[in-house]
């Protein structure tokens, strides 16, 4: 009976006379309720300033009430990135853009619902090497569409590492233009 045997069996003891915390429930998870995307008072705003044409008015509000396309950009070295850019565009891209969406049941059509449009992400052309791109992705789609999870999932797991940074498109701008250089201060 060594030292080994009398620090497991010590632990089992330990573990038997533990007092026993009952665990805390959790409310069931439900889905995100659907916005409204109607403000009277947000209209009203911005059409007294005058930005938009009143011709224009009707196609700015049915612009507005779209959903954002998710934006990436890889970040990393630049190797590492252009990689990781080769690997996406052959494991995702490509049998994107060749995929037939699924058939709409008549419960969903009755319900609705539109296709799922064929996905075909976009590089955003101002950004450098390519390493930025943008898809319309939304939670219908990646309900709906297997090659659709499969991608968000992976989309997930590199920001997670670092080797995806997920942002809107209007804020991938602002460095672009400051030119930061490694002696600046902010």
């Amino acid at each position: 009976m060594g030292r080994k045997w009398k620090k497991q069996h010590k632990m089992k003891e330990g573990a038997e006379n533990r007092v026993q915390r009952p665990k805390k429930e959790r409310p069931p998870t439900t889905n995100y309720e659907e916005l409204i995307r109607e403000n009277k008072d947000f209209e009203t705003y911005y059409k007294a300033q005058k930005i938009v044409p009143e011709e224009e008015w009707d196609a700015f509000i049915v612009c507005m009430k779209e959903n954002l396309p998710a934006a990436f950009r890889l970040t990393g070295n630049k190797n590492m990135a252009r990689s990781l850019l080769h690997v996406m565009k052959k494991t995702f891209f490509e049998p994107l853009s060749q995929l037939v969406p699924p058939e709409l049941t008549q419960e969903e059509l009755d319900a609705g619902e539109e296709p799922v449009k064929p996905l075909k992400p976009v590089c955003l052309p101002w950004y450098p090497d390519n390493l930025a791109w943008q898809l319309n992705l939304t939670r219908r789609n990646i309900r709906r569409c297997e090659a659709y999870w499969q991608l968000h999932q992976f989309l997930i797991s590199e920001t997670e590492t670092g080797n995806i940074s997920r942002q809107e498109a209007v804020s991938m701008i602002p460095p672009l233009v400051l030119d930061v250089q490694p002696h600046h201060k902010f």
